[in-house]
């Protein structure tokens, strides 16, 4: 895709050095508006930026297809898991929702900044459908921010690592020198979804059940309530 041989070539050819700073997450996001900067810069009205608390990070525009690709910026050491898990990125990889009707109210609800867990699971099986739309990373080593940046869609990621807590991690060492994992729509919401993000639900549920029973086998007033019933 040439929008995106074009952004990773301007970041291959820059001077772009990763953010010291004693907290990581504030040298992260320096470094995400360092890169917007750069990419609006070189390739101007190709890159598209967009309000804060967006899901994504930037849209850029392919010169030939006009075509628009969400894209959010990670940095990493790429030594560890990074968190992935966005809703609203998950809706645009695997729905046909669009980012007006998101903004607009039309689905119950104002969700381009934010959505509840029930909301996203509704709006998930009701408008489920397989479009050529991906919602992508680019991921950028802080050790050395021109030296293989990678562009990949959230459907061809290979390195997934799950936990009840953030849900959704990218391994992004791995990542970085696999070719990604092509699938089928179904079988990429199999493993993403049904396998990723509802198993970790589950798990925490799961979790969470064991101190709820606790509190309430502690609790005077839920033994006496059993004992009424």
């Amino acid at each position: 895709m040439k929008i995106f041989d074009d952004i990773l070539n301007v970041i291959k050819n820059s001077n772009l050095v990763a953010e010291s700073h004693r907290d990581g997450r504030t040298g992260s996001v320096i470094d995400e508006e360092n890169i917007i900067i750069l990419l609006k810069k070189e390739l101007g009205d190709y890159i598209e930026e967009v309000g804060a608390r967006s899901s994504e990070d930037i849209i850029a525009i392919d010169p030939e297809t006009k075509k628009k690709h969400h894209i959010n910026i990670k940095t990493s050491e790429r030594k560890s898991s990074d968190n992935a898990y966005t809703s609203l990125g998950l809706l645009h990889a695997f729905t046909d929702i669009s980012t007006e009707e998101l903004a607009n109210g039309s689905l119950g609800g104002k969700y381009d900044k934010r959505i509840s867990d029930k909301d996203f699971q509704t709006l998930l099986e009701q408008r489920k459908k397989d479009t050529d739309r991906d919602y992508y990373f680019l991921n950028l080593d802080k050790m050395d921010m021109t030296r293989n940046p990678l562009i990949r869609g959230l459907k061809e990621i290979e390195h997934w690592k799950f936990n009840a807590k953030n849900n959704l991690q990218i391994d992004w060492g791995k990542e970085s020198r696999s070719k990604g994992k092509k699938r089928s729509f179904e079988k990429a919401y199999q493993d993403i979804i049904v396998n990723g993000v509802y198993k970790c639900w589950s798990d925490l549920h799961d979790q969470r059940q064991q101190g709820i029973e606790i509190y309430k086998n502690s609790n005077p007033k839920y033994k006496l309530f059993k004992e009424v019933v």
